[in-house]
């Protein structure tokens, strides 16, 4: 993705000394690159089990039916 450490701060409301911490450790590890202004991800599965994400976090619930009736239920208002 190409983009500067000062552009990603700021998407983000982090300082530049912040980000570039952050983003030293995965390249120490052998997870990233930095080259110039890309970042490369080389490793997807060890990065995401670091930071102790959850795939499940992706995936479309269904709604209960107790809040699926709520939301299409009209507001009274008495």
């Amino acid at each position: 993705m190409p983009i500067t450490q000062e552009v990603l701060g700021d998407a983000l409301s982090l300082s530049l000394v912040h980000i570039n911490r952050t983003l030293r450790r995965p390249r120490k590890e052998g997870l990233s690159r930095l080259d110039g202004n890309t970042l490369s991800i080389d490793d997807v599965d060890r990065l995401a089990e670091i930071a102790e994400f959850d795939p499940a976090y992706l995936r479309h619930e269904q709604i209960p039916d107790a809040t699926e009736q709520a939301i299409n239920d009209p507001v009274r208002i008495c």
